[in-house]
């Protein structure tokens, strides 16, 4: 996590070891796939957590889709939330039956939530 120079949002501290400015913040991608709207609605609350930093959000199928996504970041955040016993969202099918991008390039990081 990055934390700005006064950078709260909606009473949430961002945490870190490190400080930037805005010209200096890594580029932020959140992805999320879900069913029910549960795992949209916490990418959605993350974004307005991290919102100092501007990340971007889209849905885990669309990465599928344009997989060379991946070099205009450095930070991702990938959600997903089953549904019934166990079953993967709809809008995730194309990402987990396609080559999975490469999130691993140095200088970037990324947490499976």
């Amino acid at each position: 996590f990055y934390q700005l120079e006064d950078s709260e949002s909606e009473g949430l501290p961002l945490t870190s070891s490190a400080s930037f400015t805005l010209d200096e913040v890594p580029r932020v991608l959140i992805l999320y796939a879900s069913q029910t709207g549960t795992a949209e609605g916490f990418a959605r609350q993350l974004k307005l957590t991290l919102s100092k930093i501007g990340p971007d959000l889209m849905e885990l199928d669309q990465i599928a889709e344009e997989p060379d996504l991946v070099n205009d970041y450095d930070n991702f955040y990938i959600i997903v939330s089953t549904f019934g016993e166990g079953k993967g969202p709809s809008n995730g099918q194309k990402f987990t039956s396609s080559p999975l991008p490469d999130f691993s390039g140095k200088g970037k990081s990324y947490a499976v939530l």
